[in-house]
């Protein structure tokens, strides 16, 4: 086994922003089809909604500067195209309704599950560096 050049904890932090955003997009993308009142929705977003999203896209930023670094680890930049696409989906509103509400739903899955597998699984494989 070759060492990495990187440290593990390079690694956890490119998964672990991308993770963050992939849970903030799963909870904008269920907000998204929850009836709720324009009084409740209106709170909900301001409270806690826009200051997520603002730390996501923070996230997102050091995310894809971390996965640019590691540019080797197929996953990482994966979920780095897929932010990229994600961000152009939000900016342009390409396609549908449905796409435009369906693609955090999308990214979240994504993002969480590749986040999942490397903290669960994948980091025990990944030299410590």
């Amino acid at each position: 086994m070759s060492q990495s050049p990187y440290n593990r904890w390079q690694f956890d932090l490119a998964y672990g922003c991308f993770t963050f955003c992939g849970l903030v997009a799963l909870l904008i993308g269920l907000f998204t089809f929850m009836p709720f009142g324009f009084g409740a929705a209106g709170g909900f977003g301001y409270l806690l909604l826009i200051p997520l999203t603002a730390m996501s896209f923070g996230a997102m930023l050091l995310g894809l500067i971390m996965a640019a670094r590691l540019f080797r680890h197929w996953p990482l930049a994966l979920l780095a195209l897929a932010s990229l696409l994600l961000v152009a989906e939000i900016v342009t509103e390409f396609g549908s309704v449905l796409l435009f509400n369906l693609a955090p739903l999308i990214y979240g899955t994504l993002a969480c599950g590749f986040g999942g597998a490397w903290f669960f699984a994948l980091r025990k494989r990944h030299p410590a560096g």
